[in-house]
């Protein structure tokens, strides 16, 4: 009977702690869309590695995958400027995913942003109409 209390002492102290040391968004910032991204239409889904420290700062953030270098950078550069609560952990680290999405055409639209809390933004942008040459 004692290890099946202390199996069940220790799960809800693991629970405990682990909920001392979650983190919540406090500020979130949406990325701008690049327009050289948008020009070439690049449109996916970026995921940044983020460390928050013990102040809820982000202290790193590095891209995990994206194809187009000028999304993943503004992803990164975003991801640094969110503030996180404060946590027990020196280094506590959670995955952003920053959702670019190209949307045809429109004109002087500007874009759409949704925050999925706690942790995606997604930015629709319109492309610009090209007229062609007049005759």
């Amino acid at each position: 009977m004692k290890p099946f209390l202390l199996s069940i002492l220790f799960g809800l102290l693991s629970a405990v702690s682990a909920a001392q040391d979650a983190v919540s968004v406090v500020i979130a910032f949406a990325p701008h869309y690049p327009p050289i991204a948008l020009a070439e239409g690049a449109a996916e889904d970026i995921p940044v590695k983020i460390v928050i420290n013990e102040k809820g700062e982000v202290v790193d953030a590095k891209a995990l995958s994206g194809v187009n270098t000028f999304l993943r950078s503004e992803s990164e550069k975003t991801a640094k400027k969110w503030v996180f609560s404060k946590t027990v952990a020196a280094r506590s680290e959670q995955i952003l995913h920053f959702n670019y999405v190209v949307l045809y055409p429109a004109q002087d639209i500007g874009p759409d942003v949704e925050f999925s809390m706690p942790s995606s933004v997604t930015i629709q942008q319109h492309q610009r109409e090209t007229s062609g040459p007049s005759h």
